[in-house]
C-alpha cells in the first residue's frame, strides 16, 4: 500500500510554485508566526466547543506543544462540521490576519481556493518532545500536502509501516482522511514548522493522468 504521494504531485503547478517560492514563503511565514497575534489564545468562555474542541489550544490528545493557525476556508474538516459559529468566526479572523501578513503565500492559494480545488490550509508548529498520537481527518476527499519550513530530521510522521521526516523547501503528501491513521513524534532539538494545504483528489487525478 502506498502511504506518501509527493512523487506523484511534484509537477502539479501549485506544488511547483510552493517549492520555487520557498525562500519568500519561509521569510514571510516565520515573520508572521513570531508575532503574538499568530496563534489563538482562548479567552474565558461558556462555549463548550471552544473549551473542549478548540484546535489551537494545547490539546490533551497532543503531548507537549502543537499549534496551528488557519490560512484558508474549511471544507469537510472539523471546524466547519462540528464547531460553533463563534469558533468558526474566530478561525476566519485568524485566516484573514495570516493572509494579509503572507502576500506571497496568499497569491499562491487564493485562486484554487475560489475554484473549490484547495481548502483546509494552515500553518503548523510543534516543539521537540511533542507526540501526536494516531488519528485521521474527517474526509478522504482531499490530498494533504505539506511544505517543510523549519525541519528536524528526528521529527517524523508515521503512516502504516512507513515513517518520513519533513525537509525544508520540500513537499510531503498523504491522505488525511480514513482509513489510514497518521501520527507524529518529535525526537529532535529544533521546532518543526510546516505549511499545509488540502487539494481535491479529483483535481489531483486529472493533473497527474
Amino acid at each position: 500500500m502506498k502511504y506518501f504521494f509527493e512523487d506523484k504531485i511534484k509537477n502539479i503547478p501549485i506544488c511547483v510554485e510552493l517549492v520555487e517560492k520557498y525562500p519568500l514563503i519561509k521569510n514571510e511565514l516565520l515573520n508572521y508566526i513570531d508575532t503574538p497575534e499568530a496563534f489563538y489564545q482562548p479567552k474565558k468562555t461558556d462555549d463548550k466547543s471552544i473549551l473542549e474542541n478548540n484546535i489551537w489550544k494545547d490539546s490533551e490528545n497532543f503531548q507537549t506543544y502543537w499549534k496551528s493557525t488557519p490560512f484558508s476556508i474549511y471544507n469537510g474538516d472539523y471546524i466547519d462540521m462540528y464547531c460553533s459559529k463563534e469558533v468558526q468566526d474566530i478561525a476566519y479572523l485568524y485566516k484573514d490576519r495570516a493572509r494579509k501578513a503572507c502576500p506571497v503565500l496568499n497569491s499562491i492559494v487564493k485562486d484554487l481556493e475560489q475554484e473549490g480545488i484547495l481548502a483546509n490550509s494552515f500553518i503548523s508548529r510543534i516543539l521537540p518532545g511533542t507526540i501526536i498520537p494516531p488519528h485521521y481527518g474527517r474526509t478522504d476527499k482531499w490530498l494533504r500536502v505539506h511544505l517543510g519550513i523549519i525541519c528536524d530530521p528526528e521529527c517524523k510522521i508515521t503512516i502504516g509501516s512507513e515513517s518520513k521526516a519533513w525537509e525544508e523547501g520540500k513537499l510531503l503528501s498523504f491522505i488525511d482522511g480514513p482509513p489510514m491513521e497518521h501520527s507524529v513524534r518529535h525526537n529532535g532539538v529544533i521546532e518543526r514548522v510546516i505549511f499545509s494545504i488540502d487539494l481535491s483528489r479529483e483535481y489531483v487525478r486529472k493533473m497527474i493522468n
